[in-house]
């Protein structure tokens, strides 16, 4: 549930920030505003500050995000990109 959620907010950004991209290009953009550090690994903390930059920290909590990157607080990007 968690995981859709976060893609559904994703998918919101690219509908009303990006829709005249290509979906090749979003995904490279979120990607690269994701992982400001190109560690080639999402945080917790990444995400946070993604969904406080768009303005949807109300949509997914805490304790939601913490289920879709599992114990480790911590995704990889490859998997950030397949979820889009």
């Amino acid at each position: 549930m968690s995981q859709s959620l976060l893609l559904h907010i994703i998918l919101l950004l690219r509908f009303n920030s990006y829709d005249h991209e290509l979906v090749s290009r979003f995904r490279k953009e979120v990607i690269r505003a994701l992982d400001k550090d190109s560690d080639g690994v999402v945080t917790q903390e990444d995400i946070q500050r993604l969904l406080q930059n768009i303005g949807k920290t109300q949509f997914i909590s805490r304790s939601e995000l913490q289920s879709v990157l599992g114990l480790e607080s911590k995704i990889p990007v490859e998997a950030i990109r397949n979820l889009m």
